[in-house]
């Protein structure tokens, strides 16, 4: 299942349409967007992502589905967002308002092209910190890193590196936020 554009849509539209709504909704550069339900392996790499944010014992983590509200155009619903002990972004009961210092995207074959283009140029746009991109299949983390106006690209890291995250302050390994390896199927006995 992919995810499909609904219709145009003010802010006040959009948070009516989603109160009854079954699905999940997103508000992309205006449009309702409807997001499928993730896979397995898509929810672990989630939870070890907020796992090792938790552990930092430092900010809010927040996980999907949770509207963040970025601009009257934009209502996202990122798989992890950060916020720092000290962030200027609002937390209601309902809603985070404005841009988190971290956003992580895991990517699913339904989500990919738009967490690469359309909500990589929202988040952007809208002034959020730092991006992930984790990719289960590839097992790699890409990270982009806000320069002034513009995310600067820092680079794709596989399962056996590590990078700096500027938001954090701290060493990333990889390896923290994705599920153990598969092992490889063993021959049956005697075969």
């Amino acid at each position: 299942m992919t995810e499909r554009a609904v219709e145009q849509s003010s802010l006040a539209e959009f948070y009516a349409q989603a109160e009854a709504a079954a699905d999940r909704l997103e508000l992309i550069e205006g449009e309702v967007i409807v997001v499928p339900s993730p896979s397995v392996k898509h929810q672990q790499i989630v939870l070890l992502i907020a796992v090792f944010l938790n552990a930092l014992q430092r900010g809010m983590t927040l996980l999907a589905p949770l509207d963040v509200e970025l601009d009257a155009q934009n209502v996202a619903q990122p798989d992890v967002i950060w916020l720092s002990e000290g962030t200027q972004t609002a937390v209601t009961a309902q809603r985070v308002i404005g841009a988190p210092e971290l956003v992580v995207e895991v990517l699913s074959p339904s989500t990919r092209d738009a967490d690469k283009r359309r909500k990589f140029r929202v988040y952007e746009r809208c002034g959020v910190g730092e991006y992930w991109l984790v990719d289960p299949d590839a097992e790699h983390a890409e990270v982009f890193v806000r320069e002034g106006e513009r995310f600067a690209h820092r680079g794709v890291y596989g399962r056996e590196e590590a990078f700096y995250s500027a938001a954090l302050g701290v060493a990333v390994a990889v390896s923290a936020l994705l599920p153990p390896q598969e092992a490889a199927p063993q021959p049956a006995q005697g075969a």
